[in-house]
């Protein structure tokens, strides 16, 4: 649950490395394509300060936020995800979330 307590959030990591982040309104409905579009984010794949950072893009399904390292990973994993919401407001602090992953999630039942 995001602090605006309307935006609920799920993320998880698919191989070969994709970490996808779905979004859903208070009722834990998924968020519109509109309002999945004003979300902007960016990962960072480890906890050194050297992680690399990937920013966030809209998926090819339009279903979901997505992202990928770029290079190999390891498990555990911990990403730190820094996040605007959609009407987050101008010149706000994103939200910060961690996603601690011993392993790649298991298979996704979101659309």
């Amino acid at each position: 649950m995001a602090l605006d307590n309307v935006h609920h959030l799920e993320g998880v990591l698919e191989p070969p490395g994709t970490f996808r982040l779905y979004l859903y309104d208070s009722h834990t409905h998924p968020v519109k394509l509109e309002e999945l579009k004003q979300a902007q984010g960016w990962i960072r794949w480890g906890d050194s300060e050297d992680a690399p950072e990937t920013t966030l893009a809209l998926a090819p399904d339009d279903q979901c936020l997505e992202a990928a390292p770029g290079q190999a990973m390891k498990f555990p994993l911990m990403l730190t995800l820094r996040l605007y919401l959609p009407g987050s407001p101008p010149g706000g602090k994103p939200e910060i979330f961690t996603f601690p992953f011993s392993h790649y999630s298991p298979r996704s039942s979101n659309p």
